[in-house]
């Protein structure tokens, strides 16, 4: 692969990423080839391995690409990671209150949401609906204030029960 050159910044990732991962994430965001886009997302990841940013912008390129698989694993791979940089559980199912921190833009606690959110997404694509549901059900306790926007995926799951 060819040496990562330094390109236009054309989105922002996240304020603090490491500024090798950033310039991969940047020629990522630049190219109309996806195999050369995915091979940059993950050497981003191979550069900054616990950068939830990182794992954001992989999760949505498979997404956007329709491999939910991949998605859904870079999902869980996420929250597991955001759960442990937060220091809370990584499963959904066992919080009872909303997430503390949730209200920095690039806390632990907020990828955390972001990835329940697209979780939920990812079921929603994949008809599981009360899979779904469910997720959407936590992320109102979690998040309250729905600062992450999951009320964009309920109406979309209210829409497909009409």
């Amino acid at each position: 692969m060819a040496a990562i050159q330094p390109i236009e910044e054309r989105v922002r990732f996240a304020r603090r990423i490491d500024p090798t991962s950033n310039a991969c994430l940047q020629e990522a965001a630049a190219s109309p080839q996806a195999d050369r886009a995915e091979a940059l997302l993950n050497k981003a990841a191979r550069f900054a391995p616990e950068a939830l940013a990182v794992d954001v912008a992989r999760y949505k390129f498979y997404f956007y690409r329709g491999e939910l698989d991949d998605a859904e694993r870079v999902v869980r791979d996420t929250l597991e990671k955001a759960a442990v940089q937060g220091g809370f559980n990584v499963d959904w199912r066992a919080h009872d209150a909303p997430l503390a921190n949730r209200d920095e833009s690039e806390s632990a606690a907020r990828y955390y949401l972001y990835g329940l959110k697209a979780l939920a997404f990812i079921s929603l694509r994949r008809d599981a609906r009360e899979q779904a549901i469910l997720l959407l059900n936590a992320l109102r306790m979690l998040d309250p204030t729905d600062l992450v926007g999951a009320s964009v995926i309920e109406d979309l799951a209210a829409g497909t029960e009409e």
